[in-house]
């Protein structure tokens, strides 16, 4: 029971990331000043692609 809450926390945050990562991609492509943002975001989708990895 631990391990399966512990997997879906897991995939829950990578969820998570993955939305945060796609609304500040668009959030680039729409106004070019949010470079900061854009940054964050394709950290954020490297952070998840790691996190789907290591499962």
């Amino acid at each position: 029971m631990i391990l399966a809450e512990g997997a879906l926390s897991d995939t829950s945050m990578i969820v998570m990331m993955l939305v945060a990562a796609a609304v500040l991609f668009l959030l680039e492509v729409c106004t070019p000043s949010f470079g900061i943002l854009a940054s964050m975001g394709v950290a954020a989708m490297g952070m998840a692609i790691y996190y789907a990895f290591r499962i």
